[in-house]
C-alpha cells in the first residue's frame, strides 16, 4: 500500500503515512505514484529550491497535482570501495616444510594442509572471514644471522700491488738516426784505407835509414786494418739498432766511435813518426839529396774516419738518459771505471830503465815528433777516461758505450798479446824503454777486469729489468 500524496510505503494504514502525513485510500497499491495530487496549501517548489520537508498533521483538503521523478540510483566506484586484498606473505627462501592454514567462516572450517610452502603468514580473503596459519616447524634450526656489509660510497680499496707489473716505456718507432747514418760513411772510408797508400816517401838518391816508397796500413802494424774493422762495425751496428731506440746500442755506437778516434790518432801518430825520421836524416846525411814526402789519399780517409767517430760520438749523446729504465749495481760501475784506467796505465809504465817522461817526449828510439806523442796518449786518454765515464753513468747507455770504447783496445791487446800476425802492435804501440809490442803484464790484469765488469754490469741489468717488468 502505497500514500496518494507522496507515493511512499506504508506500512500501516491505521498510522498513515510517515512521510508527509497522509492515508492511502487503496487503489494505489500497485506502487504507481508517479502523478498524485498536492496537499492543500502547497505549491510546487521553484526550480533549484530544496524540497520542504512534508508535513506530520495530516492530509490537506485541497491538493494540486505534483510530479516526481525518481532519483537516479547511486553507483558506487567499485574500485574506490572495493575491499583491500590482502598482501602477499612474505617468503623464506630457502625453507621448507609442511604448513597448514585453516580458514574459519560462520558455517564452516575448512583445514587445507599445504606442503612446501615457506609463507609465515597468510592474508585475510573475503569479507568477514578470518584466516589462521599453523606452521610445523619442529626440528628445524633458527635462521642464521647475517649483517649486510656497509656500503661506503666514493671510497675506493686496492690492496693488489703485489700483482701490478710495470710495463717497460714504449720505444719509438723505428727511425733512421744520424748515428747510424755517418756510422755507414765511416765504414766505407775504413774500408777503403787498407788498399790506399797512406805516405809516400822519395828521395833522389839512396840513403841509409830512409825507407823509400808507399807506406800502407799493414806497413806500420799488422794488426791495424782488423782494428779499423772492428772499431767501424761496431759503431755501424750500434748505430743501426738505436734507429729502435736502443740507448745501450746509441752508446755502443758513441764508444765505438771515441775508439775510432784514438786508432786514428796512434795511426797518424806513427806515421808522422816515419816522417820525422826520414825528415832527420836528410838535415843530418852529409850526402846531398832531396826528400819528397806525399800524405796520400789513405791519410786523409784516416783523419775522416776519426772526424766521423766523433760526429756519431756527438749524436749518440741524444739517447744518452736512462729511458725510465733501471741502472746496474754501482759497485760493478765503481769497479769498471777502474778497471779502464789500469787498462789505459798499463801501456805508460816505462820499462828496461826508461823513465815515466819518457811518455811525453823522449824515448830510446831517439828524438820522435809531437804528433806520435800526443796520439799514443790521445788513445790511452780516451779508453781510460771514456771508458771509467761509461762505467760511472750506471745506466744502460753508459754500459754500451763502455763496451764501445774498449773495442778496438780488446783487439789490439789479445792480437799482441797472442802474437797474431808479423808484426802487431799493441794499446799505444809500447811501453816506454819495451824492446817489443807485447802488452804489459798491468794492461792484462786491466783488460780482464774490465771485460769481467762489463759482462756483470750487462748480466745485472739484464736481471733487474726482467724483475721489474717480466714478474
Amino acid at each position: 500500500m502505497v500514500c496518494d500524496s507522496c507515493g511512499a510505503e506504508i506500512a500501516d494504514p491505521e498510522a498513515g503515512c510517515l512521510v508527509c502525513g497522509g492515508a492511502s485510500d487503496g487503489d494505489a497499491s500497485d506502487g504507481d505514484a508517479s502523478r498524485v495530487g498536492p496537499a492543500a496549501g502547497l505549491s510546487a517548489p521553484a526550480a533549484g529550491a530544496a524540497f520542504p520537508p512534508p508535513a506530520m498533521s495530516g492530509r490537506a483538503a485541497d491538493a494540486t497535482e505534483i510530479i516526481i521523478s525518481a532519483p537516479d540510483p547511486i553507483e558506487l566506484d567499485q574500485e574506490l570501495f572495493a575491499p583491500t586484498p590482502a598482501l602477499p606473505p612474505p617468503t623464506d627462501i630457502g625453507r621448507a616444510g609442511p604448513v597448514t592454514i585453516a580458514t574459519h567462516d560462520a558455517d564452516a572450517t575448512t583445514v587445507t594442509p599445504m606442503s612446501g610452502v615457506g609463507s609465515s603468514a597468510v592474508g585475510v580473503a573475503g569479507v568477514g572471514a578470518v584466516a589462521t596459519t599453523t606452521l610445523d616447524r619442529s626440528g628445524e634450526q633458527p635462521p642464521a644471522t647475517t649483517t649486510a656489509p656497509v656500503s661506503r660510497p666514493n671510497t675506493t680499496v686496492f690492496d693488489g700491488h703485489a700483482d701490478v707489473a710495470e710495463h717497460p716505456p714504449e720505444r719509438a718507432p723505428f727511425k733512421i738516426r744520424l748515428v747510424f747514418i755517418f756510422g755507414f760513411f765511416g765504414a766505407i772510408a775504413a774500408a777503403l784505407i787498407p788498399a790506399s797508400e797512406i805516405v809516400d816517401i822519395r828521395t833522389t838518391r839512396p840513403v841509409d835509414g830512409i825507407t823509400i816508397g808507399a807506406v800502407e796500413l799493414d806497413d806500420i802494424a799488422t794488426n791495424l786494418a782488423v782494428a779499423a774493422y772492428v772499431g767501424v762495425g761496431v759503431m755501424v751496428l750500434g748505430g743501426l739498432i738505436a734507429c729502435w731506440g736502443f740507448r745501450w746500442a746509441a752508446g755502443l755506437a758513441g764508444g765505438a766511435g771515441l775508439a775510432v778516434v784514438g786508432w786514428a790518432a796512434l795511426v797518424i801518430g806513427l806515421v808522422e813518426a816515419r816522417i820525422e825520421v826520414a825528415e832527420e836524416v836528410t838535415r843530418t846525411s852529409a850526402v846531398g839529396f832531396t826528400l819528397e814526402v806525399t800524405r796520400d789519399l789513405g791519410y786523409w780517409l784516416i783523419v775522416a774516419v776519426a772526424a766521423v767517430g766523433t760526429i756519431v760520438f756527438v749524436f749518440s749523446l741524444r739517447l744518452s738518459r736512462t729511458g725510465g729504465r733501471p741502472g746496474f749495481n754501482p759497485w760493478i760501475g765503481a769497479i769498471g771505471a777502474v778497471s779502464a784506467l789500469v787498462v789505459a796505465a798499463g801501456p805508460l809504465l816505462p820499462v828496461n830503465g826508461a823513465s815515466f817522461g819518457d811518455n811525453f817526449w823522449i824515448t830510446n828510439d831517439g828524438n820522435l815528433p809531437i804528433a806520435f806523442f800526443l796520439g799514443r796518449l790521445g788513445q790511452v786518454a780516451l779508453l781510460g777516461i771514456f771508458g771509467a765515464i761509461g762505467f760511472l753513468l750506471v745506466r744502460w747507455y753508459g754500459v754500451g758505450f763502455a763496451a764501445g770504447t774498449v773495442c778496438v783496445a780488446t783487439w789490439m791487446w789479445f792480437s799482441s798479446l797472442a802474437e797474431l800476425g808479423d808484426a802487431p802492435i799493441g794499446i799505444a804501440w809500447r811501453n816506454p824503454g819495451a824492446t817489443d809490442t807485447t802488452p804489459h803484464a798491468v794492461t792484462t790484469v786491466g783488460m780482464v777486469l774490465i771485460l769481467v765488469m762489463l759482462l756483470a754490469a750487462v748480466i745485472i741489468a739484464a736481471v733487474q729489468h726482467r724483475r721489474v717488468y717480466h714478474r
